[in-house]
């Protein structure tokens, strides 16, 4: 009987009401925002129909709904890049959603959206990540060609690898080749 009620005294005492705690009601000083990584982005094949890349950013507390402004530099315009991210009350997580439709084949693009420093999330000295870098590109379609024979002068090895072409890549003169390893 003691064990029990030994046990289920702790079970009680170590519950977290809510899933309140430290996490969720950090000090006003360090709350604050944070991109998830300092990189992000997709690739594509030529055919891509996605209208749309999303990605999560976040903040370290569970507060009020609230909107926050985000910063952008380079972007190309056909890009549709929104100007701010809005958090929802009680949640920590929120999507960004960025335009992606009329890329090119073959072309790659960057750019790097930002959120204020002054609102950036602190832990001590674990600072969150106040801007992120996104790159997206749509590559060629590659189509076997051929196989070449390809020799190292130096061991005297000898290989074949499949040669391939990007049907795709535009140009008179010029056929867009590579080796598939």
């Amino acid at each position: 009987f003691a064990i029990t009620a030994g046990v289920a005294a702790f079970t009680l005492v170590s519950c977290d009401d809510g899933n309140e705690g430290a996490i969720y009601n950090m000090p006003a000083e360090e709350q604050g925002y944070s991109f998830l990584t300092e990189s992000a982005g997709a690739s594509y094949g030529p055919a891509y129909t996605e209208k749309t890349y999303s990605f999560k950013m976040a903040r370290n507390f569970a507060g009020e709904a609230e909107t926050l402004a985000l910063t952008c530099e380079g972007a190309n315009p056909l890009f549709t890049v929104p100007t701010s991210v809005e958090f929802k009350a009680g949640e920590t997580l929120a999507d960004v959603t960025i335009g992606i439709a009329g890329m090119e084949t073959g072309k790659s693009y960057s750019f790097t959206l930002g959120i204020d420093s002054a609102k950036v999330s602190s832990l001590g000295e674990t600072k969150g990540i106040a801007k992120t870098e996104l790159t997206f590109a749509v590559d060629y379609s590659w189509t076997k060609m051929g196989v070449c024979e390809v020799s190292d002068d130096w061991s005297g090895n000898t290989v074949e690898i499949d040669l391939e072409y990007a049907p795709e890549y535009e140009s008179a003169d010029v056929i867009l080749c590579r080796f598939a390893n």
